[in-house]
Formats: C-alpha cells, structure tokens, sequence
C-alpha cells in the first residue's frame, strides 16, 4: 500500500530571509488538519506569520518548536 505525503515547509517571505523560527504548532502531532487551517507560526527578521495547510490529512511533525531552520526546509508532512 503506498502512501501519499504533502511536504510543508518553511516560506519565504522576504527576499534576503535565509533562516525562520518556528515558532509554536497549532495542531499536534497526528491530528487531523483541514485546508486552510493555521497549522504553526513562524518568525522571520521582519515578520510573525502562520502557515496554513494546504491539503487535508494528518500532521507529522519534523521540526520542534523553538528550531531555527532554512527556508524551504521541510518542517512537516500532511499525509492521508
């Protein structure tokens, strides 16, 4: 059986942001998401924002809140 993932990972926003920080999730580990629902926000030089999912399915988180990471690093999959 083979199983499909949505990869999410970190936006960037402003043209000179090479790093964000993520910092807290909404929707825990393995729970369901919707689309559009807010699933964590980040923080980057100049901004706060949320990230939405994009797709239906469960949450797999693979970055913990309070990590530094590269934008467009993959923080989480959405799987079904």
């Amino acid at each position: 059986m083979r199983e499909d993932f949505f990869v999410v990972s970190a936006p960037q926003l402003g043209v000179n942001d090479q790093t964000a920080t993520l910092l807290d999730w909404y929707v825990p580990d393995g729970s369901s998401v919707s689309v559009g629902q807010p699933i964590c926000t980040m923080e980057t030089s100049k901004a706060i924002f949320d990230v939405e999912a994009e797709v239906a399915g469960f949450m797999v988180h693979l970055v913990s809140a309070g990590n530094e990471i590269a934008v467009s690093q993959p923080i989480a999959l959405i799987g079904s």
